[in-house]
């Protein structure tokens, strides 16, 4: 079955076993049961707080089981997902991804992502590591199918050194 990231425990919540939980989009307050370490558990309640959510989940039960969770990514199947349009992607699928400037020069490579405030932030890997806001501005083109992103970034975002050097 294909699984997809939807979001990791971030730590315990309180002494009853809650998860404080980091999700990629909204997709969790829809679902009845996700995927830790390859377990199907049944999500008891989801509520959103701030920027994340607090999970209770059926058979963890007290700190302890909590804690033991932390760092563990709930996963669910792909066909529980809801359809996207044609030019939407989620962005768990652009992690591998090789990124590229305009001219086909590889910048590196997508390893994580995190929210940024009005967008998501992909870290991507190469010379060094740089932070790429995915925004239609720089982001110019997703081809999640050939695992390539093609992107137009402002002067310094990926060579920060040599922007430094050249203002000496």
């Amino acid at each position: 079955m294909n699984r997809l990231s939807i979001g990791t425990v971030v730590r315990a919540h309180g002494i009853k076993g809650w998860l404080r939980v980091r999700a990629n989009s909204d997709v969790l307050t829809t679902l009845d049961r996700v995927f830790v370490d390859g377990r199907e558990l049944r999500l008891l309640h989801v509520q959103a707080e701030k920027s994340e959510y607090l999970v209770q989940l059926e058979g963890v039960v007290d700190r302890n089981a909590a804690e033991a969770l932390r760092g563990h990514t709930f996963d669910i199947d792909r066909d529980k997902l809801p359809a996207l349009a044609a030019e939407e992607v989620y962005v768990a699928d652009l992690i591998g991804c090789q990124v590229f400037d305009p001219g086909g020069a590889r910048l590196g490579e997508v390893t994580s992502t995190f929210p940024g405030g009005g967008h998501e932030i992909l870290v991507v890997k190469g010379t060094r590591e740089f932070m790429l806001p995915l925004v239609d501005a720089i982001v110019t083109e997703i081809d999640v199918a050939q695992r390539r992103i093609v992107c137009d970034p402002p002067e310094g975002l990926v060579n920060l050194d040599e922007a430094d050097s050249d203002q000496s």
